[in-house]
């Protein structure tokens, strides 16, 4: 089993989700500074789409299909041996993933490769990832304040 750690540093404001043996998942990613802007009240049809975006992130098999095409493109022959999934589970988070404009697809013969459409993704999962590893911090600040 392997444990996952989260490291960053708001100098970067780059966070990356780190295996225990130094295998790097998110690549740490120099984030722009984020503009102040007026709070703005969306609208329930505005909300609803953020829902649902969010909802699609929220299944770890749909992450490990993104983190996959991370360095590129593959075809879903290559994201089975890379995620460990069955081809039929790889194909249904692949069409959930697309029906959201985070992969594209293109057929190449008898095959299809995906990409990413938009790394913003990763962006996202950075921020993500140093909200974990922030509430990590204050947690073991509280149970271990001798590290």
């Amino acid at each position: 089993m392997k444990i996952y750690s989260y490291y960053g540093s708001a100098e970067t404001r780059g966070w990356s989700l780190r295996v225990q043996e130094k295998t790097c998942f998110f690549m740490p990613v120099l984030l722009p500074a984020m503009p102040k802007r007026k709070n703005k009240t969306l609208s329930a049809a505005q909300l609803g789409a953020v829902a649902r975006l969010f909802a699609v992130l929220s299944e770890a098999s749909r992450l490990a299909l993104l983190q996959a095409l991370h360095d590129g493109p593959l075809t879903v022959n290559e994201l089975v041996a890379a995620s460990g999934m069955k081809q039929a589970n790889v194909s249904k988070q692949l069409a959930i993933l697309h029906d959201q404009h985070l992969v594209k697809r293109e057929r190449e013969g008898t095959s299809i490769r995906y990409e990413i459409a938009d790394p913003m993704v990763f962006s996202l999962c950075n921020l993500v990832c140093g909200k974990v590893a922030k509430d990590a911090r204050c947690a073991v600040a509280v149970f271990h304040p001798e590290i």
